[in-house]
Protein backbone atom coordinates (compact mmCIF):
# COMPACT_ATOMS: atom_id res chain seq x y z
CA UNK A 1 0.00 0.00 0.00
CA UNK A 2 1.10 3.42 -1.11
CA UNK A 3 0.24 7.28 -0.92
CA UNK A 4 0.43 9.39 -3.87
CA UNK A 5 0.33 12.71 -4.08
CA UNK A 6 -2.50 14.60 -5.54
CA UNK A 7 -4.01 18.21 -6.18
CA UNK A 8 -7.32 19.40 -6.76
CA UNK A 9 -8.83 22.78 -8.40
CA UNK A 10 -5.45 24.51 -7.99
CA UNK A 11 -4.67 23.37 -4.29
CA UNK A 12 -1.84 21.16 -3.63
CA UNK A 13 0.25 19.91 -1.13
CA UNK A 14 4.26 20.09 -0.97
CA UNK A 15 6.66 18.19 1.59
CA UNK A 16 9.98 18.00 1.26
CA UNK A 17 11.97 15.01 -0.20
CA UNK A 18 14.26 14.01 2.73
CA UNK A 19 15.27 14.90 6.49
CA UNK A 20 17.37 13.40 9.24
CA UNK A 21 17.37 13.94 12.83
CA UNK A 22 20.18 12.77 15.20
CA UNK A 23 19.03 9.93 17.43
CA UNK A 24 16.99 11.55 20.40
CA UNK A 25 16.62 14.33 18.76
CA UNK A 26 13.53 16.63 17.40
CA UNK A 27 12.90 17.45 13.73
CA UNK A 28 9.97 18.71 12.41
CA UNK A 29 8.58 17.84 9.17
CA UNK A 30 6.77 20.33 7.00
CA UNK A 31 3.90 20.22 4.75
CA UNK A 32 3.10 23.22 2.69
CA UNK A 33 -0.52 24.15 1.21
CA UNK A 34 -0.61 25.96 -2.15
CA UNK A 35 -3.72 27.67 -3.27
CA UNK A 36 -5.84 27.79 0.04
CA UNK A 37 -5.21 29.10 3.78
CA UNK A 38 -4.41 26.15 5.83
CA UNK A 39 -5.63 27.84 8.60
CA UNK A 40 -9.24 26.46 7.83
CA UNK A 41 -8.06 22.53 7.15
CA UNK A 42 -7.17 20.43 9.23
CA UNK A 43 -3.79 18.46 8.55
CA UNK A 44 -3.34 14.66 8.84
CA UNK A 45 -0.31 12.92 9.11
CA UNK A 46 0.51 9.36 8.80
CA UNK A 47 3.78 6.92 9.18
CA UNK A 48 4.67 4.12 6.70
CA UNK A 49 7.62 1.70 6.83
CA UNK A 50 8.40 -0.03 4.01
CA UNK A 51 6.31 -3.24 3.04
CA UNK A 52 3.80 -2.05 5.96
CA UNK A 53 0.57 -0.19 5.51
CA UNK A 54 0.38 3.37 6.35
CA UNK A 55 -0.77 4.36 9.90
CA UNK A 56 -2.67 7.55 11.33
CA UNK A 57 -0.83 9.30 13.56
CA UNK A 58 -2.75 12.23 14.31
CA UNK A 59 -4.63 15.48 12.59
CA UNK A 60 -4.00 19.22 13.87
CA UNK A 61 -6.69 22.20 13.28
CA UNK A 62 -5.72 23.81 16.37
CA UNK A 63 -4.74 23.14 20.04
CA UNK A 64 -8.35 23.04 21.23
CA UNK A 65 -8.91 20.94 18.06
CA UNK A 66 -6.92 17.86 17.60
CA UNK A 67 -6.33 14.11 17.17
CA UNK A 68 -4.00 11.52 18.40
CA UNK A 69 -4.01 8.44 17.22
CA UNK A 70 -4.31 5.14 19.08
CA UNK A 71 -1.09 3.89 20.72
CA UNK A 72 0.69 7.17 19.36
CA UNK A 73 2.92 8.63 21.83
CA UNK A 74 2.54 11.79 22.55
CA UNK A 75 5.98 12.84 21.20
CA UNK A 76 4.71 13.15 18.35
CA UNK A 77 2.61 16.25 17.29
CA UNK A 78 1.36 19.00 14.95
CA UNK A 79 0.89 22.20 14.47
CA UNK A 80 0.74 25.21 11.70
CA UNK A 81 2.33 27.93 10.57
CA UNK A 82 -0.62 29.86 9.06
CA UNK A 83 0.85 33.13 7.49
CA UNK A 84 3.34 30.81 5.96
CA UNK A 85 0.67 28.41 5.11
CA UNK A 86 2.84 25.71 6.70
CA UNK A 87 1.62 22.31 8.90
CA UNK A 88 4.28 20.42 11.26
CA UNK A 89 4.61 16.88 12.25
CA UNK A 90 6.98 17.09 15.25
CA UNK A 91 8.99 14.25 16.98
CA UNK A 92 10.87 14.52 20.13
CA UNK A 93 13.17 12.23 21.52
CA UNK A 94 13.54 10.50 17.53
CA UNK A 95 13.93 7.02 18.10
CA UNK A 96 15.45 4.28 15.53
CA UNK A 97 11.68 2.83 15.26
CA UNK A 98 10.98 6.49 13.67
CA UNK A 99 13.26 5.97 10.52
CA UNK A 100 9.77 6.35 8.35
CA UNK A 101 8.11 7.98 5.28
CA UNK A 102 6.01 10.08 6.59
CA UNK A 103 2.77 11.78 4.54
CA UNK A 104 0.47 14.89 5.17
CA UNK A 105 -2.88 14.98 3.48
CA UNK A 106 -6.23 17.06 4.04
CA UNK A 107 -9.77 16.82 2.82
CA UNK A 108 -10.25 19.39 0.11
CA UNK A 109 -14.40 19.77 0.13
CA UNK A 110 -15.33 21.17 -2.98
CA UNK A 111 -13.33 18.05 -5.08
CA UNK A 112 -14.56 15.93 -1.84
CA UNK A 113 -11.04 13.74 -2.11
CA UNK A 114 -8.02 13.93 0.05
CA UNK A 115 -5.20 15.60 -1.18
CA UNK A 116 -1.75 14.05 -0.52
CA UNK A 117 2.03 15.25 -0.17
CA UNK A 118 4.42 13.44 -1.84
CA UNK A 119 6.15 12.10 1.34
CA UNK A 120 9.41 12.55 3.48
CA UNK A 121 11.74 10.48 3.62
CA UNK A 122 13.68 10.42 7.79
CA UNK A 123 16.70 8.83 8.69
CA UNK A 124 17.08 8.86 11.95
CA UNK A 125 21.00 9.02 12.36
CA UNK A 126 23.04 6.74 14.83
CA UNK A 127 26.31 8.21 14.16
CA UNK A 128 27.27 5.02 13.00
CA UNK A 129 28.37 4.78 9.26
CA UNK A 130 28.77 1.98 7.25
CA UNK A 131 29.44 1.07 3.65
CA UNK A 132 27.08 -1.27 1.53
CA UNK A 133 28.61 -5.12 0.78
CA UNK A 134 27.71 -4.70 -2.93
CA UNK A 135 27.25 -7.84 -5.30
CA UNK A 136 26.31 -8.20 -8.80
CA UNK A 137 24.70 -11.13 -10.45
CA UNK A 138 24.29 -11.96 -14.33
CA UNK A 139 20.99 -13.53 -15.83
CA UNK A 140 20.47 -16.94 -15.19
CA UNK A 141 20.71 -19.82 -18.04
CA UNK A 142 16.75 -19.98 -17.37
CA UNK A 143 16.15 -16.38 -17.92
CA UNK A 144 18.08 -16.05 -21.30
CA UNK A 145 16.44 -19.26 -22.61
CA UNK A 146 13.23 -16.72 -22.31
CA UNK A 147 14.94 -14.31 -24.11
CA UNK A 148 15.32 -12.06 -21.34
CA UNK A 149 17.96 -10.57 -19.34
CA UNK A 150 18.37 -8.96 -15.86
CA UNK A 151 21.30 -8.03 -13.94
CA UNK A 152 20.99 -7.56 -10.13
CA UNK A 153 23.13 -5.23 -7.84
CA UNK A 154 22.44 -6.33 -4.36
CA UNK A 155 23.31 -3.53 -1.43
CA UNK A 156 22.98 -4.91 2.25
CA UNK A 157 24.32 -4.35 5.51
CA UNK A 158 24.23 -0.18 5.07
CA UNK A 159 23.46 2.77 7.24
CA UNK A 160 22.30 5.26 7.10
CA UNK A 161 20.07 4.76 3.68
CA UNK A 162 20.20 7.08 1.20
CA UNK A 163 22.63 5.24 -1.39
CA UNK A 164 22.26 5.44 -5.14
CA UNK A 165 23.14 3.13 -7.65
CA UNK A 166 24.14 3.92 -11.40
CA UNK A 167 24.48 1.51 -13.96
CA UNK A 168 27.45 1.53 -16.51
CA UNK A 169 27.32 -1.25 -19.71
CA UNK A 170 30.46 -1.02 -21.46
CA UNK A 171 31.39 2.04 -19.80
CA UNK A 172 28.56 4.24 -20.79
CA UNK A 173 25.40 5.21 -18.33
CA UNK A 174 22.81 3.37 -18.68
CA UNK A 175 19.07 4.65 -17.10
CA UNK A 176 16.86 3.11 -19.02
CA UNK A 177 15.26 -0.50 -18.05
CA UNK A 178 16.17 0.25 -14.19
CA UNK A 179 14.24 -0.51 -11.51
CA UNK A 180 14.67 -0.77 -7.51
CA UNK A 181 13.60 -3.10 -4.70
CA UNK A 182 12.74 -0.61 -2.50
CA UNK A 183 14.62 0.33 0.50
CA UNK A 184 13.93 -2.49 3.78
CA UNK A 185 15.34 -2.65 6.91
CA UNK A 186 17.31 -5.72 8.25
CA UNK A 187 16.40 -7.25 11.42
CA UNK A 188 20.36 -5.76 13.09
CA UNK A 189 18.82 -2.35 11.53
CA UNK A 190 21.32 -1.94 8.82
CA UNK A 191 19.69 -1.36 5.40
CA UNK A 192 19.07 -3.40 2.10
CA UNK A 193 18.26 -2.58 -1.15
CA UNK A 194 18.37 -4.36 -4.67
CA UNK A 195 18.48 -3.17 -8.41
CA UNK A 196 17.37 -4.45 -11.40
CA UNK A 197 18.94 -3.68 -14.71
CA UNK A 198 16.16 -5.62 -17.59
CA UNK A 199 17.91 -6.40 -21.11
CA UNK A 200 16.61 -8.34 -23.83
CA UNK A 201 18.94 -11.35 -23.80
CA UNK A 202 20.29 -10.02 -27.52
CA UNK A 203 21.26 -6.78 -25.61
CA UNK A 204 22.74 -8.47 -22.74
CA UNK A 205 25.24 -10.98 -25.31
CA UNK A 206 25.45 -7.59 -27.11
CA UNK A 207 28.03 -5.68 -24.73
CA UNK A 208 30.53 -7.04 -22.44
CA UNK A 209 31.63 -5.18 -19.13
CA UNK A 210 28.32 -4.49 -16.40
CA UNK A 211 29.04 -2.10 -13.80
CA UNK A 212 26.85 -0.94 -10.31
CA UNK A 213 28.28 2.00 -8.96
CA UNK A 214 27.06 2.78 -5.37
CA UNK A 215 27.29 6.19 -3.95
CA UNK A 216 26.96 6.18 -0.02
CA UNK A 217 28.31 8.77 2.34
CA UNK A 218 30.57 10.28 0.09
CA UNK A 219 32.33 7.34 -1.39
CA UNK A 220 32.52 4.66 -4.30
CA UNK A 221 32.12 1.39 -4.60
CA UNK A 222 32.08 -0.12 -7.85
CA UNK A 223 31.40 -3.53 -9.32
CA UNK A 224 31.86 -5.10 -12.35
CA UNK A 225 30.87 -8.18 -14.43
CA UNK A 226 32.39 -9.32 -17.67
CA UNK A 227 29.80 -11.10 -19.65
CA UNK A 228 32.04 -13.40 -21.40
CA UNK A 229 32.96 -14.66 -17.63
CA UNK A 230 29.40 -15.93 -16.52
CA UNK A 231 29.15 -19.72 -17.00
Amino acid sequence: TSLCTYSAAQVSISQPVSESVKLRETVRISCTLSGASISGYHVNWYQQKSGNRPRYLLRFYSDSNKHQGDGVPDRFSGSKDSPNNIGYLTIKGALLEDDADYYCNTWHSPSRSYIFGGGTQLTVLTGDVKAPSVSIFPPSVEEIATKKATVVCSLSDFTPRGATVKWLVDGKDQTDSVQSSGLSKQSDNLYMESSYLSLTADQWLRHETYSCKVSHQGKEIIQTLKRSECV
